[in-house]
C-alpha cells in the first residue's frame, strides 16, 4: 500500500487531509518544517480526470437507464468518497515547482 507523503525537506510524513488540500491548490507549506512543497510533475491532474471518471460514466448510464434518483445519488455521493480517500495516496511532494504538464 502507498504512504503518504512525505516532505521533502525534513521527512515528515504529512496528514490525509493536508495532502488532499494540496491535491487542489498545487501547493502548501508544510506544518511540521514550514517550507512550501509542491506536487511532484510525475503526479499529474489527468490523474484526477482518470478516478472522476467512472462518475462520467455513471451520468451517461443514467440518462439511459434511468436510474432512480436516489439510487444515483447514492452511487455518485459513494464513488466521490472513495476517490477522495485514494486520491491523498497518489500524490508526491518536491521542494521545487514544476509544471505539471
Amino acid at each position: 500500500m502507498n504512504t503518504l507523503p512525505i516532505c521533502q525537506n525534513c521527512g515528515a510524513e504529512w496528514s490525509w487531509a493536508e495532502t488532499l488540500k494540496i491535491g487542489f491548490k498545487g501547493s502548501k507549506r508544510c506544518d511540521t518544517c514550514g517550507s512550501r512543497q509542491y506536487i511532484t510533475p510525475n503526479f499529474s491532474p489527468k490523474i484526477y480526470v482518470l478516478l472522476f471518471l467512472p462518475l462520467l460514466t455513471l451520468i451517461i448510464f443514467n440518462s439511459f437507464l434511468e436510474f432512480p434518483m436516489p439510487i444515483f445519488i447514492t452511487l455518485s455521493v459513494l464513488h466521490i468518497l472513495s476517490m477522495l480517500s485514494i486520491l491523498p495516496y497518489t500524490i508526491k511532494l518536491s521542494n521545487e515547482q514544476k509544471p505539471l504538464w
